[in-house]
């Protein structure tokens, strides 16, 4: 079941190239934070989509408001798979299909990706192969990870995309500690199962960890920013685990979301 998001201040959207110190391809650490990634025109986005499907006749799915590749609209079931099925194999095939479309999935280089799970449906018409998040200068990056489905003529379905650039600070601003202490008395309001609305109020003895940095999608209007952002998790004090994930953006301090973990 998807988890509830509560939202305190502003909405997030949370839906490639691994970064490291030494990839030469990597945008310097820190320059135009954040890495802002605007939605396409009208006009654009068609044309990208009719140059995308020119591209991959047997891909049924489409790309979203930003040029990412999107499983949304796609209606076809695949030719079926052979009973001898080689995963190995198609995991490869997966792969660079992927990077053949990195304009479109952000993943140029495969080694990029690992799988995280695979899956054959019992009518044996697909198999679908679920790729990990990205991972960007060693930060996690929580947005959408990549998917594909494949039939024995290979991928016809892909959804999901990683960021080619993500500018990510040298150093953080706010410190650990201080996103902590700027969370400090902050409300969370939730409903349990029968809707009776409740509030948590995060005080010193309420974080349930040490934080961490991860990189956040976040809305600005009808732009994505990627947010640094440490993450908090907190709950009632002597609980565990953490009821919530509250992320503070690594630079100016700000909230940008909370993330509810359990249900009540």
């Amino acid at each position: 079941m998807r988890r509830p998001i509560v939202v305190m201040s502003m909405l997030v959207v949370l839906a490639g190239v691994s970064c490291g110190d030494h990839n030469p391809e990597c945008p310097e650490l820190g320059s135009e934070y954040p890495t802002t990634v605007g939605r396409l025109d009208d006009v654009t986005l068609e044309t990208l989509r009719g140059v995308y499907s020119a591209q991959n006749p047997r891909i049924c799915s489409t790309l979203n408001e930003y040029g990412f590749t999107t499983g949304a609209l796609c209606m076809s079931y695949g030719v079926g798979l052979p009973e001898d099925l080689d995963v190995a194999a198609m995991i490869v095939r997966a792969k660079a299909a992927i990077a053949a479309n990195a304009q479109y999935t952000g993943v140029s280089d495969t080694s990029a990706l690992s799988v995280i799970s695979h899956d054959v449906i019992p009518q044996r018409w697909f198999m679908r192969i679920n790729f990990a998040r990205q991972v960007y200068a060693g930060l996690e990056v929580l947005a959408h990870p990549i998917s594909v489905l494949m039939d024995s003529l290979g991928v016809f379905w892909i959804d999901g995309n990683y960021y080619p650039e993500i500018s990510v600070p040298a150093e953080p601003v706010v410190s650990a500690t201080q996103a902590q202490v700027g969370i400090l008395g902050m409300d969370i309001t939730f409903e349990d199962f029968g809707g009776d609305p409740h509030t948590f109020v995060i005080g010193a003895d309420s974080f349930r960890g040490e934080p961490v940095e991860r990189i956040l999608e976040h809305a600005a209007g009808d732009a994505i920013e990627l947010r640094v952002a440490w993450r908090i998790p907190v709950g009632p004090a002597g609980g565990e685990p953490a009821w919530w994930f509250v992320y503070v953006d690594v630079m100016d301090g700000e909230m940008l979301l909370i993330d509810q973990l359990i249900m009540f």
